[in-house]
């Protein structure tokens, strides 16, 4: 199932758990500067920090409770250490969700929540800090096997009605190199 995306009339409303030093000196300060997004509540399990967040960026409310964070939010943004009971209770509530990487440390579980998003039209994505950078992209072609997506390890693959020379879901196509006709000769 396609993630179900509320259609651009108002600003996304975020709910942001984590409030250390890349939230405050990232993530924050962009997402409640942008029109696309409204920062609706943060929390941390640190009080104090989530109350420090939430006066230096106006945020309307803090939270000590997942449930209470998710309170509106159409997008929870997790910016902590520990990923998978977050995004569970997330998906729970029918809340898309962008995550830190890893999703979690077991692959088993990684992808019954990446499935599970899925077929519930819910979007769970992990946040690439380095997505543009021409060294990471070298790393991923060399090391194109540790990868389940295409050959620059967009980790989206592609669906077995796809022919060999179509891109996968981002553009990319098979002649990159380490590309998906070499996934599908057996390199992994």
């Amino acid at each position: 199932m396609t993630p179900t995306l509320i259609p651009a009339v108002r600003p996304w409303r975020l709910a942001v758990a984590g409030c250390g030093a890349a939230a405050f000196g990232l993530h924050l300060p962009l997402l409640t500067a942008s029109d696309a997004f409204d920062v609706i509540a943060v929390a941390d399990r640190d009080p104090a920090r989530a109350r420090t967040a939430q006066k230096q960026f106006a945020v309307p409310r803090t939270a000590t409770r997942v449930g209470d964070l998710l309170t509106d939010a159409d997008v929870l943004v997790i910016l902590t250490g520990v990923h998978e009971d977050l995004i569970e209770e997330a998906l729970d509530a029918g809340v898309h969700v962008v995550t830190e990487k890893p999703v979690c440390l077991d692959v088993v579980r990684t992808r019954k929540l990446t499935a599970r998003a899925r077929d519930t039209g819910l979007l769970l994505e992990v946040g690439a800090m380095r997505a543009h950078d021409p060294a990471l992209h070298t790393a991923l072609t060399k090391n194109a096997f540790f990868f389940s997506g295409c050959s620059v390890g967009c980790g989206r693959g592609r669906t077995s009605d796809q022919r060999d020379d179509s891109p996968c879901a981002f553009g990319h196509r098979q002649h990159e190199p380490g590309g998906h006709r070499r996934r599908r000769r057996g390199y992994r």
